[in-house]
């Protein structure tokens, strides 16, 4: 079984994520399990210490307030969308969680 497991920003969101990957390995010993995270927060630092192979894409989250940095984002958005079209045409999971 091919898998792609993403979750990230805080350790509410990554440790459930590996605790899923801990339960399907006991279930699967050979299932694929890519972990798809940011460039820059905290996943990119904890995910790779589990072993699990880690995939990471430039992306974040829309300021509360009217900024131009919110255009910065949207580019990022639309560049992710294209990217992981393509990882998933490669990697060919069998199920994907978002947790």
């Amino acid at each position: 079984m091919r898998i792609i497991i993403s979750a990230g920003g805080t350790g509410g969101h990554i440790y459930p994520a590996l605790s899923i990957v801990n339960k399907i390995k006991d279930k699967d010993k050979n299932a694929e399990i890519l972990y798809v995270g940011t460039t820059d927060r905290m996943e990119k630092d904890i995910v790779p210490k589990y072993n699990i192979e880690y995939y990471a894409i430039k992306i974040r989250g829309i300021d509360r307030k009217l900024s131009l940095d919110n255009i910065r984002t949207v580019k990022y958005f639309v560049s992710a969308v294209k990217e992981m079209k393509k990882l998933m045409k490669k990697f060919k999971p069998d199920i994907v969680i978002g947790v």
